[in-house]
């Protein structure tokens, strides 16, 4: 019995010494966020909003808009339900106690949808009481389909705690 227990013991002091560093680092989750830009959906050339209506509506995700009422850590242009169309600038304050990295994020409307990355930062945004808002990214939504998209702002201490993400819903319209 000693020796299986001894052997478990080396076996795992291996796969921690030597297995575990050569995974690959796509395998590994990192600590800080990442903006991937090979994920962005591609674009569909000449589409109009009516392009995309769709027959049976799909089942829209809730939008909890709470968080936007914290002032260190919101979205105040686009407001909640705009509709925007190519580059835009989200600005907001990014600024909680114990800063340690904000990300903004969006998904679209549909149920299987994943958060994607617009941009980051590790730095906070309106580090004194905010009287004008700053620029938090810049998005370009020519890159999307158009349609309805959730946005989301992530404020993160360094212990990975974060007040509740300010989460708006906006309507992409085709470039002009």
């Amino acid at each position: 019995m000693l020796a299986l227990v001894v052997a478990a013991l080396i076996a795992t002091f291996l796969i921690a010494t030597f297995a575990s560093p050569a995974l690959s680092a796509s395998i590994l989750q990192t600590a800080i966020p990442t903006v991937s830009l090979l994920t962005t959906p591609s674009v569909i050339e000449n589409a109009s909003e009516e392009d995309f209506v769709a027959a049976t509506p799909l089942n829209q995700l809730p939008t909890d808009s709470s968080g936007c009422l914290n002032p260190e850590a919101t979205i105040t242009d686009p407001l909640d339900g705009d509709t925007v169309s190519g580059v835009i600038q989200i600005l907001g304050a990014a600024n909680i106690r114990y800063f340690a990295f904000y990300k903004i994020e969006y998904r679209s409307e549909s149920p299987d949808a994943v958060w994607q990355a617009i941009s980051a930062g590790t730095e906070p945004v309106c580090e004194t009481w905010c009287t004008e808002t700053e620029v938090l990214g810049t998005w370009d939504s020519s890159l999307v389909t158009p349609g309805l998209y959730e946005f989301r702002l992530v404020v993160t201490d360094p212990e990975g705690n974060a007040p509740l993400p300010c989460a708006i819903k906006l309507r992409v319209l085709p470039s002009q």
